[in-house]
């Protein structure tokens, strides 16, 4: 029995929750532990590999985004999970290792990769469609995340703060695929 199933059964039998409520609140606490434990192990990654500050600003910008943006999404909460400590290790550790690569370079692709995801971003997916006029209020929240990105770009480019730069830039690209991903799928079918 999942935890969230345990605890959805204790609140129906001490009259919490009403019994149509079940389904509801079963769903809900399962969502809320798959991303309570997303965001805890993925802390604990920070710590472990001494790049705290560097998660922490992973998981405050990519919560957010991925949710406004759109884009693929995996089809099971164990590919998600999976995918999403792939791009942690990816955003948070590659940056060490990309140091050399031109200010100019990055910069460029970052300015081309926000005009491009102004454009067409939200991008609805088949694993998780728009509700409602969520598309609309995503089209608005999509435009503050990307302002978002470009002046924490901005910000650490200033303070020469090459790690937390690529991180960023590494962040807009991660969001730039899924986005691409998903049209390309939606243009083949």
């Amino acid at each position: 029995m999942k935890p969230s199933e345990y605890f959805a059964d204790v609140m129906q039998k001490n009259h919490v929750i009403a019994v149509d409520e079940y389904e509801l609140y079963q769903y809900s606490l399962n969502a809320l532990f798959e991303m309570a434990g997303n965001i805890i192990f993925s802390i604990l990654i920070g710590v472990l590999f001494h790049k705290l500050p560097m998660t922490l600003l992973f998981l405050m910008v990519v919560i957010p985004g991925r949710s406004v943006l759109g884009g693929c999404h995996a089809k099971t909460a164990g590919a998600c999970f999976v995918l999403s400590l792939s791009v942690l290790f990816g955003c948070v550790l590659l940056p060490f290792y990309l140091t050399g690569i031109s200010v100019w370079i990055v910069s460029f692709s970052f300015i081309i990769l926000e005009v491009l995801l102004w454009i067409i971003a939200p991008v609805e997916c088949k694993n998780k469609p728009f509700i409602g006029n969520q598309k609309k209020r995503c089209q608005t929240y999509s435009k503050v995340i990307i302002l978002l990105l470009g002046a924490l770009f901005m910000a650490f480019l200033f303070m020469k703060m090459s790690e937390y730069l690529l991180e960023i830039w590494l962040i807009l690209v991660y969001f730039s695929a899924t986005i691409l991903i998903e049209l390309h799928k939606k243009l083949r079918i």
